[in-house]
């Protein structure tokens, strides 16, 4: 397996206060047969002269206007030499065995990913993202469709599928993830490594965070995935499921990020979606109890 290259995908923008740590990580491999590929999506902080810094051979630096993640990524994908492509952002952390435990292991298969640790924001020290989302091996569009429970930091694909799906689809400002890893899930099964070999980085300024810009993005892809052009379309008893697991991420996200209110929006959506799980109910509860506390609390003098 050494013999195989594998280029490092990493799409910057901004990025000065975690890119090092990024970078350190995926030099620190056990794993060395690999390329990085940094891509400058229109950074206006030190993000390039932190990347210049380096005196790497395996580093490249590209450029391009401000155009988001899945425009920098398939830049990078473009640029890439080796058989396997791994993704990581620039806020997030490797563990060293990381890409040596998924070539070992997931050789056989098209496409791998692994569980991941959260790092930073309300979750205590090395919590699991499986403690919050199933993860699974084998064919998972069915999985998939009800939620997105592949991290791209921890996701190695052969350059080859990316090149049969067209990338990262750019139409999205969000969720092109998602997207990407449905149509890829349709055709071909996933090898799963039950450990957390990532540091996934929660910060407010990421994204994700901002689910008030994200949720149309659940929508949309939710109502394309199900339509008859869509990889559901012969699925629909999933859509009702999926839309409510949307609507219930989104709820807890915004309650991290005290927007109370949309928390208690979103929780009456998933709601309304999955009337049949109890934790809905007690989620609203929850959720109306806080907005209420926070509602009429006295201002700090």
């Amino acid at each position: 397996m050494n013999e195989v290259l594998v280029s490092v995908v990493i799409p910057a923008f901004n990025s000065e206060k975690y890119i090092s740590e990024c970078i350190d990580s995926v030099l620190n491999q056990t794993y060395q047969n690999l390329e990085i590929i940094i891509i400058d999506d229109g950074s206006t902080d030190n993000t390039v002269n932190i990347v210049s810094g380096y005196n790497n051979d395996k580093i490249r630096l590209l450029h391009q206007k401000n155009s988001g993640s899945g425009a920098a990524r398939n830049h990078g994908i473009q640029q890439a030499s080796g058989k396997w492509i791994a993704f990581i952002d620039a806020d997030d952390i490797w563990l060293p065995e990381k890409l040596e435990k998924q070539l070992k292991n997931c050789s056989d298969k098209s496409w791998s990913h692994t569980d991941l640790f959260f790092h930073g924001g309300i979750y205590p020290k090395h919590t699991r993202t499986t403690e919050l989302t199933s993860k699974h091996s084998g064919f998972i569009l069915r999985n998939l469709l009800v939620e997105n429970s592949i991290g791209t930091s921890s996701v190695i694909i052969k350059k080859e599928v990316l090149e049969e799906f067209g990338g990262f689809n750019t139409d999205l400002r969000a969720l092109q993830d998602w997207d990407l890893w449905l149509r890829v899930a349709e055709k071909y099964p996933i090898c799963y490594i039950d450990e957390a070999l990532v540091y996934y980085r929660v910060h407010s300024k990421s994204t994700s965070r901002n689910v008030r810009k994200t949720l149309p993005y659940h929508l949309y892809l939710i109502n394309y995935v199900f339509s008859q052009q869509g990889p559901a379309r012969d699925m629909q008893e999933l859509k009702q499921k999926a839309l409510s697991r949307s609507y219930q991420i989104c709820s807890y996200i915004a309650e991290q990020e005290n927007d109370y209110l949309f928390s208690c929006s979103c929780a009456i959506r998933s709601l309304v979606y999955g009337p049949q799980h109890a934790s809905n109910y007690s989620r609203l509860i929850k959720i109306m109890i806080k907005t209420s506390i926070s509602f009429f609390k006295p201002p700090r003098k």
